[in-house]
């Protein structure tokens, strides 16, 4: 019975010391790998799931190591950029949060409203616009069978620069609900709309045949 006990203690203790050679070589080419892949960067995760239309709070958020080759602008690594955020979709625990699954929460007044402004065919961006700016919106358009260019809206508050689906740029500007009417009026009629920092217009209307 004696020799009995004293091989389970043996085989007990060897067992533990296999395991603790197993678990350190594990550790040992883990390190080998990190330093293979270089330096990591923490990336935003959902901590819990997370509801369409729900403000995304700090506890709902988890920072992942991802090596740093692999991290690309899809990824979010500031929490400055959840901020104020919205889901725009379910999002499951674990899941990465990326730009196009949120969007910043608007602060509107009641009679406010946001107007996506498609950079397209006939909308174009003067220069590159960030949350924040304030920009003109020059229009060309058809007026008693001439062709006019004016200011239309002045000093309009850029809320959030995007991209849609098919990767073109999206500029979304807040509006009082009438404005909001006339601009996307003139989104499906104007000959054209340019989009320009406000600092950077001196006339208030312009009469042409065409932009200068």
């Amino acid at each position: 019975m004696l020799d009995a006990r004293r091989k389970a203690i043996i085989f007990f203790v060897l067992a533990l010391a296999m395991a603790t050679i197993a678990s350190a070589i594990i550790v040992n080419e883990w390190n080998k790998v990190r330093s293979a892949w270089g330096e990591t960067v923490r990336v935003a995760v959902a901590a819990v799931d997370i509801q369409p239309y729900t403000a995304i709070t700090p506890e709902m958020i988890d920072w992942q190591a991802l090596p740093k080759q692999f991290v690309t602008t899809g990824f979010i690594t500031e929490a400055q950029k959840l901020k104020d955020s919205i889901a725009l979709v379910e999002i499951q625990k674990g899941d990465f949060l990326t730009p196009n699954i949120i969007r910043a929460r608007a602060d509107l007044s009641p009679g406010e409203r946001i107007v996506w402004l498609n950079i397209s065919n006939n909308v174009f961006l003067d220069q590159i616009v960030a949350p924040g700016d304030r920009v003109d919106l020059i229009v060309t358009h058809q007026e008693e069978g001439k062709l006019v260019t004016e200011r239309l809206f002045s000093d309009v508050l850029v809320i959030q620069r995007d991209t849609d689906d098919k990767g073109k740029m999206v500029v979304k500007v807040v509006l009082p609900l009438s404005e909001a009417e006339r601009l996307i009026y003139y989104q499906n009629t104007a000959n054209q709309i340019r989009v320009l920092l406000s600092d950077q217009i001196e006339q208030r209307t312009v009469e042409g045949s065409g932009l200068p």
